[in-house]
């Protein structure tokens, strides 16, 4: 066999060594995580009695600023993480802003906290949440109360815990941010905003009234809290 044909069959093997690794590195962690996750949804929807995992894409958006983005689950793992990491307690009243269809509503409604609120714009989702929640088998549950209403009108005072899985663009999360601080001088409190996958964090960040405290453990979930000075 010549030089040049050892060669060929040696990257042939090199490369096929490589597919083969990289099959094995599927099967053997990335779909046990898919089926853990996969469980875990029909878990909480069962136990829940709620339908709230299909996607939905957005058509047109009918915001102040025309910037809403489409609906996504946040997976229940790190909803059990988030919970997990605030160690909520009966004070805190949970706004989860562009709601969707109420899982993190819900979850949060699990907690023992004084209140949860869920804002949507989208009328679809917003019906789909009310159904949601009439179809609630939570029992020892918080208050639960859904708002069809744009985020930039809303009144947050009463809230203490915000919840964004990047619902909305620059402009209405920079207008949700100032809204959030002017609530604070009529009720001064400790407040946190949760930012999942956040696109726009540079606003909350540029904030001299707001840290950044952390991180939910292994999730894309960013805490900021207010100066309580």
């Amino acid at each position: 066999m010549s030089k040049e044909k050892k060669h060929i069959i040696s990257k042939i093997l090199i490369k096929l060594k490589s597919q083969i690794s990289y099959i094995a590195r599927f099967f053997f962690f990335y779909i046990p995580k898919s089926l853990e996750i996969l469980i875990k949804e029909r878990h909480y929807e069962k136990k829940f009695g709620i339908k709230t995992s299909t996607i939905y894409l957005l058509q047109d958006s009918l915001s102040a600023y025309r910037d809403g983005e489409d609906y996504q689950p946040t997976p229940y793992k790190k909803l059990e993480k988030v919970v997990e990491y605030l160690k909520l307690s009966s004070d805190d009243v949970c706004a989860d802003l562009g709601c969707g269809k109420g899982r993190v509503v819900f979850f949060f409604a699990t907690q023992k906290v004084k209140k949860v609120i869920g804002v949507e714009l989208v009328e679809n989702l917003v019906n789909v949440a009310k159904k949601n929640l009439n179809s609630l088998k939570i029992k020892d549950r918080a208050p639960i109360e859904i708002f069809h209403a744009d985020v930039t009108d809303f009144n947050f005072e009463e809230c203490t815990i915000f919840f964004l899985f990047n619902p909305f663009g620059y402009k209405t999360l920079e207008k949700v941010i100032h809204n959030i601080k002017k609530t604070l001088m009529p009720n001064p409190r400790k407040i946190r905003i949760l930012y999942y996958n956040p696109a726009h964090r540079k606003i909350l960040d540029s904030e001299d009234w707001l840290f950044l405290e952390g991180q939910v453990d292994k999730t894309n979930i960013f805490v900021w809290h207010n100066r309580l000075d």
